[in-house]
C-alpha cells in the first residue's frame, strides 16, 4: 500500500504517455488487453487521455472474452479480438520428446504468452501504432526474465509502479464500473508465478518486497543485493542476517537469475515517477 496520491499519478501516467504518443505521431495507442488488472489499467488511461485507442484480445475462453468484451464495450474502447486456441493448439500438438508437465507448461506460460504479444506487436504495425505494454515492476524486473516472455512494447506506461499499486489505481478509476465486467484477475495476492527451472512459486507480494529490498540494500556505490556479484550472505549491506529462511531462498534464486540476463532494461521506455515526491513510496 504504497500510492500517496492516485490522482497524482494518474495525471502523470497522462500526462507522460500523452507526450510520447505525440512524439511517436502514431494513430493509434495499440494495447494487448488479457481481462487482468493491468492491461484494463492501461487502457483506460490511455482512453481518458483522448488518444485513440485499440485493444487486442486474443480469445483462449469464453469468461475472459465475455470481461473484455463489456469492458470495452463500457469504456467506448475499440476492442479487436483473435482466435488463438486453435493455433495455439496445433503448436502444442508439435511439442515432443518432453514429458506432459512440462509440455503444458510450456503452452501455457511461452506458447500462450508470446503468442498474444506477437500478435498485438503485428496489428499495432498494420495500424502504425504505438504499443503499450502494461507490465509493471514486478512483471519488467522478474517475470521477464523468469518465463522469458518476449514483449516488444514501444512504451512500458507501468514500469515504475508495483503490481499491488497499479491495482489500487485501477479500483480507484472504477468505482462506478459494473462488477461483471470487473478483471478476473483482480485478487492481486492470489496471483502465483511458477519457475520451472528452480520449481518453486513466488506470489507479486514477495517479488515486491525483493525488489524494495534490492532498492533499500544500495549502500554508498555498490549494487543491490540481488544485482550484486557478490553472493546475498556477503553483501556490503549485512540485511542477509535478518531475513528468514523463505526470504533467503527468494533473494538467493533471483540473485542468481539476474546473473544469466544480459537484458538489464536500460533500454526500455518507462514512465519515472518514484523520484517525483508525494507520488509513491
Amino acid at each position: 500500500m504504497s500510492i500517496v496520491n492516485a490522482e497524482r499519478i494518474i495525471s502523470h501516467l497522462k500526462t507522460w504517455l500523452i507526450a510520447n504518443y505525440n512524439v511517436a505521431g502514431a494513430p493509434y495507442i495499440v494495447i494487448p488487453l488479457s481481462g487482468g488488472i493491468n492491461s484494463s489499467c492501461a487502457a483506460l488511461i490511455s482512453k481518458k487521455s483522448n488518444i485513440a485507442t485499440i485493444a487486442v484480445h486474443i480469445v483462449f475462453d469464453s469468461e475472459s472474452e465475455h470481461i473484455v468484451s463489456g469492458f470495452c464495450l463500457e469504456n467506448n474502447i475499440q476492442l479487436i479480438k483473435v482466435s488463438g486456441s486453435e493455433i495455439i493448439n496445433g503448436i502444442e500438438c508439435k511439442v515432443e520428446n518432453i514429458d506432459q508437465d512440462k509440455k503444458f507448461y510450456i503452452y501455457k506460460k511461452y506458447l500462450i504468452n508470446n503468442f498474444a504479444n506477437m500478435v498485438s506487436s503485428s496489428i499495432s504495425n498494420i495500424f502504425n501504432g504505438t504499443m503499450l505494454s502494461s507490465f509493471d515492476k514486478n512483471k519488467i524486473n522478474f517475470v521477464r526474465k523468469i518465463n522469458k516472455i518476449s514483449d516488444a512494447a514501444d512504451l512500458y506506461l507501468f514500469g515504475d509502479l508495483y503490481a499491488s499499486e497499479v491495482s489500487q489505481i485501477f479500483f480507484h478509476m472504477t468505482k462506478n464500473l459494473p462488477i461483471e465486467y470487473y478483471p478476473f484477475t483482480k485478487i492481486i495476492s492470489e496471483k502465483k508465478l511458477k519457475d520451472e527451472n528452480f520449481g518453486w512459486t513466488i506470489s507479486r507480494e514477495e517479488l515486491e518486497w525483493a525488489d524494495r529490498e534490492n532498492l533499500k540494500s544500495k549502500i554508498k556505490n555498490n549494487l543491490g543485493i540481488l544485482e550484486s556479484a557478490d553472493s546475498p550472505p556477503n553483501h556490503p549491506s549485512r540485511f542477509w542476517i535478518g531475513y528468514n529462511s523463505r526470504q533467503r531462498d527468494i533473494i538467493s534464486k533471483l540473485n542468481r537469475l539476474d546473473k544469466n540476463i544480459i537484458d538489464k532494461n536500460n533500454n526500455l521506455n518507462i514512465c519515472r515517477l518514484r523520484h517525483i515526491e508525494g507520488m509513491a513510496t
